[in-house]
Protein backbone atom coordinates (compact mmCIF):
# COMPACT_ATOMS: atom_id res chain seq x y z
CA UNK A 1 0.00 0.00 0.00
CA UNK A 2 2.79 2.39 0.98
CA UNK A 3 4.62 1.60 -2.28
CA UNK A 4 1.48 2.34 -4.33
CA UNK A 5 1.05 5.71 -2.55
CA UNK A 6 4.65 6.63 -3.35
CA UNK A 7 4.12 5.61 -6.98
CA UNK A 8 0.94 7.67 -7.25
CA UNK A 9 2.62 10.66 -5.59
CA UNK A 10 5.56 10.66 -8.02
CA UNK A 11 3.25 10.13 -10.98
CA UNK A 12 1.14 13.10 -9.89
CA UNK A 13 4.26 15.26 -9.54
CA UNK A 14 5.47 14.27 -12.99
CA UNK A 15 2.05 15.01 -14.47
CA UNK A 16 1.94 18.42 -12.76
CA UNK A 17 5.40 19.30 -14.03
CA UNK A 18 4.52 18.22 -17.56
CA UNK A 19 1.31 20.24 -17.44
CA UNK A 20 3.17 23.30 -16.15
CA UNK A 21 5.80 23.03 -18.91
CA UNK A 22 3.12 22.63 -21.55
CA UNK A 23 1.11 25.62 -20.36
CA UNK A 24 3.93 27.98 -19.30
CA UNK A 25 3.72 31.36 -20.98
CA UNK A 26 6.40 32.04 -23.61
CA UNK A 27 9.15 34.43 -22.59
CA UNK A 28 11.76 36.53 -24.40
CA UNK A 29 15.21 36.14 -22.86
CA UNK A 30 18.09 38.56 -23.40
CA UNK A 31 21.61 38.20 -22.06
CA UNK A 32 23.04 40.46 -20.88
CA UNK A 33 20.05 42.49 -19.82
CA UNK A 34 18.16 44.63 -19.23
CA UNK A 35 20.93 46.99 -20.45
CA UNK A 36 23.13 46.21 -23.45
CA UNK A 37 26.15 48.27 -24.46
CA UNK A 38 26.68 48.66 -28.22
CA UNK A 39 29.26 46.12 -29.36
CA UNK A 40 28.72 43.71 -26.47
CA UNK A 41 27.85 40.07 -27.22
CA UNK A 42 24.09 39.56 -27.07
CA UNK A 43 21.93 36.45 -26.78
CA UNK A 44 18.25 36.89 -27.71
CA UNK A 45 15.87 33.93 -27.53
CA UNK A 46 12.17 33.15 -27.30
CA UNK A 47 11.46 30.27 -24.90
CA UNK A 48 8.47 28.14 -23.95
CA UNK A 49 6.79 27.89 -27.34
CA UNK A 50 5.01 24.80 -28.67
CA UNK A 51 7.50 23.04 -31.00
CA UNK A 52 7.18 24.14 -34.61
CA UNK A 53 5.12 27.23 -33.78
CA UNK A 54 5.33 30.13 -36.22
CA UNK A 55 6.01 33.41 -34.41
CA UNK A 56 6.27 37.00 -35.60
CA UNK A 57 8.90 39.06 -33.77
CA UNK A 58 8.68 42.84 -33.79
CA UNK A 59 11.21 45.36 -32.50
CA UNK A 60 10.28 49.02 -31.94
CA UNK A 61 12.08 52.11 -30.73
CA UNK A 62 12.21 55.88 -31.01
CA UNK A 63 15.34 56.91 -32.89
CA UNK A 64 16.93 60.24 -33.75
CA UNK A 65 17.63 60.86 -37.43
CA UNK A 66 17.84 63.87 -39.77
CA UNK A 67 14.07 64.40 -39.43
CA UNK A 68 14.01 64.36 -35.63
CA UNK A 69 12.90 61.68 -33.17
CA UNK A 70 10.85 59.11 -35.10
CA UNK A 71 9.47 55.58 -34.55
CA UNK A 72 11.54 52.77 -36.07
CA UNK A 73 10.48 49.13 -36.40
CA UNK A 74 11.52 45.73 -37.74
CA UNK A 75 9.60 42.46 -38.11
CA UNK A 76 10.59 38.88 -38.91
CA UNK A 77 8.78 35.53 -38.86
CA UNK A 78 10.40 32.50 -37.21
CA UNK A 79 9.59 28.86 -36.60
CA UNK A 80 10.30 27.41 -33.16
CA UNK A 81 12.61 24.38 -32.98
CA UNK A 82 11.77 20.97 -31.49
CA UNK A 83 12.42 22.36 -27.99
CA UNK A 84 9.98 25.24 -28.50
CA UNK A 85 12.81 27.73 -28.75
CA UNK A 86 13.93 30.45 -31.16
CA UNK A 87 17.58 31.46 -30.86
CA UNK A 88 18.24 34.41 -33.15
CA UNK A 89 21.96 33.66 -33.25
CA UNK A 90 21.29 30.23 -34.76
CA UNK A 91 17.92 30.49 -36.45
CA UNK A 92 17.28 32.49 -39.61
CA UNK A 93 13.84 34.07 -40.12
CA UNK A 94 11.47 32.49 -42.62
CA UNK A 95 10.81 36.02 -43.91
CA UNK A 96 11.06 39.59 -42.72
CA UNK A 97 13.28 42.63 -42.67
CA UNK A 98 16.57 40.72 -42.64
CA UNK A 99 17.92 37.34 -43.71
CA UNK A 100 20.23 34.84 -42.04
CA UNK A 101 20.81 33.98 -38.38
CA UNK A 102 21.79 37.17 -36.56
CA UNK A 103 21.29 37.92 -32.87
CA UNK A 104 21.27 41.66 -33.65
CA UNK A 105 19.14 41.51 -36.78
CA UNK A 106 16.04 42.81 -35.00
CA UNK A 107 18.02 45.91 -34.01
CA UNK A 108 19.93 46.99 -37.12
CA UNK A 109 17.07 46.09 -39.51
CA UNK A 110 14.72 48.70 -38.02
CA UNK A 111 13.50 51.41 -40.44
CA UNK A 112 11.17 54.41 -40.00
CA UNK A 113 7.45 53.61 -39.79
CA UNK A 114 4.27 55.67 -39.56
CA UNK A 115 2.70 53.56 -36.82
CA UNK A 116 3.20 54.94 -33.30
CA UNK A 117 5.94 53.64 -31.04
CA UNK A 118 5.35 53.09 -27.30
CA UNK A 119 4.34 56.43 -25.78
CA UNK A 120 7.03 58.16 -23.78
CA UNK A 121 9.68 55.52 -24.51
CA UNK A 122 13.26 56.80 -24.18
CA UNK A 123 15.31 56.87 -27.38
CA UNK A 124 17.61 54.06 -26.22
CA UNK A 125 14.80 51.65 -25.24
CA UNK A 126 13.87 48.82 -27.60
CA UNK A 127 10.63 46.89 -27.21
CA UNK A 128 10.78 43.28 -28.46
CA UNK A 129 7.38 41.57 -28.93
CA UNK A 130 6.37 38.06 -30.01
CA UNK A 131 2.99 37.41 -31.70
CA UNK A 132 1.28 34.20 -32.80
CA UNK A 133 -0.28 33.63 -36.23
CA UNK A 134 -3.48 35.42 -35.12
CA UNK A 135 -1.44 38.44 -33.93
CA UNK A 136 -2.05 37.70 -30.24
CA UNK A 137 0.75 39.00 -28.06
CA UNK A 138 2.70 36.07 -26.59
CA UNK A 139 5.56 37.87 -24.83
CA UNK A 140 7.47 41.11 -24.72
CA UNK A 141 10.78 42.38 -23.37
CA UNK A 142 12.26 45.85 -23.04
CA UNK A 143 15.98 46.45 -23.47
CA UNK A 144 18.06 49.57 -23.03
CA UNK A 145 20.70 49.85 -25.76
CA UNK A 146 23.45 52.08 -24.45
CA UNK A 147 25.82 53.70 -26.95
CA UNK A 148 28.00 55.07 -24.14
CA UNK A 149 29.22 53.19 -21.07
CA UNK A 150 28.32 54.69 -17.70
CA UNK A 151 31.95 55.13 -16.63
CA UNK A 152 33.16 57.01 -19.74
CA UNK A 153 34.45 60.47 -18.91
CA UNK A 154 34.38 63.15 -21.64
CA UNK A 155 36.08 66.52 -21.30
CA UNK A 156 36.95 69.44 -23.60
CA UNK A 157 40.53 69.85 -24.82
CA UNK A 158 41.63 73.48 -24.64
CA UNK A 159 44.55 72.94 -27.02
CA UNK A 160 42.22 72.24 -29.99
CA UNK A 161 39.10 74.26 -30.82
CA UNK A 162 35.96 72.24 -30.13
CA UNK A 163 37.89 69.04 -29.38
CA UNK A 164 36.82 66.51 -26.76
CA UNK A 165 38.70 63.66 -25.09
CA UNK A 166 36.84 60.56 -23.93
CA UNK A 167 38.12 57.60 -21.93
CA UNK A 168 36.88 55.11 -19.36
CA UNK A 169 37.38 56.36 -15.82
CA UNK A 170 41.03 55.50 -15.22
CA UNK A 171 41.92 53.32 -12.25
CA UNK A 172 45.39 53.20 -10.62
CA UNK A 173 47.58 50.56 -12.25
CA UNK A 174 45.29 50.21 -15.25
CA UNK A 175 46.91 49.14 -18.50
CA UNK A 176 47.57 51.82 -21.10
CA UNK A 177 45.15 51.80 -23.97
CA UNK A 178 45.22 52.35 -27.71
CA UNK A 179 44.08 55.78 -28.89
CA UNK A 180 41.86 56.96 -31.73
CA UNK A 181 41.68 60.38 -33.41
CA UNK A 182 38.18 61.04 -34.79
CA UNK A 183 37.71 63.28 -37.86
CA UNK A 184 34.23 64.32 -38.96
CA UNK A 185 33.00 65.06 -42.46
CA UNK A 186 31.84 68.04 -44.49
CA UNK A 187 29.30 68.99 -41.81
CA UNK A 188 32.24 70.52 -39.94
CA UNK A 189 32.12 71.77 -36.38
CA UNK A 190 32.26 69.57 -33.30
CA UNK A 191 29.14 67.38 -33.69
CA UNK A 192 30.99 64.25 -34.87
CA UNK A 193 33.67 64.67 -32.19
CA UNK A 194 31.10 65.05 -29.42
CA UNK A 195 29.04 62.07 -30.57
CA UNK A 196 31.69 59.58 -31.68
CA UNK A 197 34.38 60.09 -29.05
CA UNK A 198 32.40 58.73 -26.06
CA UNK A 199 30.94 55.91 -28.16
CA UNK A 200 34.39 54.68 -29.22
CA UNK A 201 35.75 55.21 -25.70
CA UNK A 202 33.03 52.84 -24.48
CA UNK A 203 34.81 50.10 -26.45
CA UNK A 204 38.03 50.61 -24.49
CA UNK A 205 39.90 53.27 -26.50
CA UNK A 206 41.20 56.67 -25.48
CA UNK A 207 39.59 58.97 -28.04
CA UNK A 208 40.35 62.49 -29.21
CA UNK A 209 37.51 63.97 -31.26
CA UNK A 210 39.27 66.57 -33.41
CA UNK A 211 37.33 69.24 -35.35
CA UNK A 212 39.41 70.74 -38.18
CA UNK A 213 36.93 72.84 -40.20
CA UNK A 214 33.84 74.85 -39.24
CA UNK A 215 31.71 76.45 -41.95
CA UNK A 216 28.91 78.91 -41.40
CA UNK A 217 25.39 77.57 -41.43
CA UNK A 218 21.98 78.57 -42.69
CA UNK A 219 18.61 79.03 -41.03
CA UNK A 220 15.15 80.23 -41.98
CA UNK A 221 16.26 83.79 -41.26
CA UNK A 222 19.49 83.60 -43.26
CA UNK A 223 23.18 82.76 -42.68
CA UNK A 224 24.42 81.76 -39.24
CA UNK A 225 27.90 82.12 -37.76
CA UNK A 226 30.39 79.28 -37.70
CA UNK A 227 30.38 77.21 -34.51
CA UNK A 228 34.19 77.37 -34.22
CA UNK A 229 35.36 80.61 -35.84
CA UNK A 230 39.06 79.91 -35.15
CA UNK A 231 38.94 76.97 -37.60
CA UNK A 232 38.87 77.28 -41.42
CA UNK A 233 35.42 78.17 -42.75
CA UNK A 234 36.32 76.72 -46.17
CA UNK A 235 37.48 73.24 -47.03
CA UNK A 236 40.72 74.60 -48.46
CA UNK A 237 44.33 73.88 -47.46
CA UNK A 238 43.41 71.73 -44.44
CA UNK A 239 46.72 71.03 -42.75
CA UNK A 240 47.54 67.35 -42.26
CA UNK A 241 50.20 68.40 -39.76
CA UNK A 242 47.58 69.10 -37.11
CA UNK A 243 47.44 65.34 -36.62
CA UNK A 244 51.08 65.47 -35.49
CA UNK A 245 50.02 67.91 -32.76
CA UNK A 246 47.13 65.62 -31.85
CA UNK A 247 49.52 62.67 -31.60
CA UNK A 248 51.84 64.63 -29.30
CA UNK A 249 48.91 65.61 -27.09
CA UNK A 250 47.70 62.02 -26.84
CA UNK A 251 51.22 60.77 -26.06
CA UNK A 252 51.28 63.11 -23.05
CA UNK A 253 48.19 61.47 -21.54
CA UNK A 254 49.29 58.93 -18.91
CA UNK A 255 46.68 56.33 -19.88
CA UNK A 256 47.55 56.33 -23.62
CA UNK A 257 49.87 53.88 -25.37
CA UNK A 258 51.46 56.25 -27.90
CA UNK A 259 52.69 53.33 -30.01
CA UNK A 260 49.07 52.46 -30.86
CA UNK A 261 47.27 55.44 -32.36
CA UNK A 262 44.62 55.08 -35.07
CA UNK A 263 42.69 57.62 -37.14
CA UNK A 264 38.94 57.24 -37.69
CA UNK A 265 37.45 59.44 -40.44
CA UNK A 266 33.99 59.87 -41.93
CA UNK A 267 33.40 61.15 -45.49
CA UNK A 268 35.73 64.15 -45.95
CA UNK A 269 37.34 63.05 -42.68
CA UNK A 270 38.00 59.67 -44.29
CA UNK A 271 39.74 61.43 -47.17
CA UNK A 272 41.77 63.34 -44.56
CA UNK A 273 42.60 60.11 -42.68
CA UNK A 274 43.81 58.26 -45.78
CA UNK A 275 45.91 61.19 -46.96
CA UNK A 276 47.52 61.44 -43.52
CA UNK A 277 48.12 57.70 -43.12
CA UNK A 278 49.94 57.58 -46.47
CA UNK A 279 52.45 60.09 -45.12
CA UNK A 280 52.62 59.45 -41.37
CA UNK A 281 54.02 56.04 -40.37
CA UNK A 282 53.03 56.47 -36.72
CA UNK A 283 49.35 55.98 -37.69
CA UNK A 284 48.95 52.28 -36.95
CA UNK A 285 45.38 51.79 -38.18
CA UNK A 286 42.85 53.70 -40.28
CA UNK A 287 39.07 53.46 -40.32
CA UNK A 288 37.74 55.24 -43.42
CA UNK A 289 33.95 55.46 -43.68
CA UNK A 290 32.66 56.42 -47.18
CA UNK A 291 36.15 57.56 -48.24
CA UNK A 292 37.47 58.72 -51.60
CA UNK A 293 40.34 57.39 -53.69
CA UNK A 294 41.37 60.93 -54.69
CA UNK A 295 41.80 64.34 -53.07
CA UNK A 296 38.88 66.51 -54.17
CA UNK A 297 38.86 70.24 -54.82
CA UNK A 298 37.98 72.56 -51.96
CA UNK A 299 34.93 74.77 -51.49
CA UNK A 300 33.72 77.61 -49.33
CA UNK A 301 34.09 81.39 -49.15
CA UNK A 302 37.88 81.21 -49.39
CA UNK A 303 38.03 78.67 -52.23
Amino acid sequence: MKQRLHTRFFAACALALAFTAATAAPTIQAMPGPEVLAGEPLTLTVEGLPPGTTVRLRSSRMQQDFFGLRPYQAEAIFKADAQGRIDLARRAPLSGDYAGADERGMFWAMTPVKSPSPSGAPADEVLIQAFDAEQHLLAERRLLLRAVAADVVTRPVAEFAGAVYAVHAVQPGQRKRAAVIVLGGSEGGSSTARRSAPELASQGFAVLGLPYYSPGGWSATGPTAAELPSLPASFVDIELSQLEKARDWLAAQPEVDASRIAVYGISKGAEFALAAASRMPWIKSVVAIVPSDVIWEGWGPDA
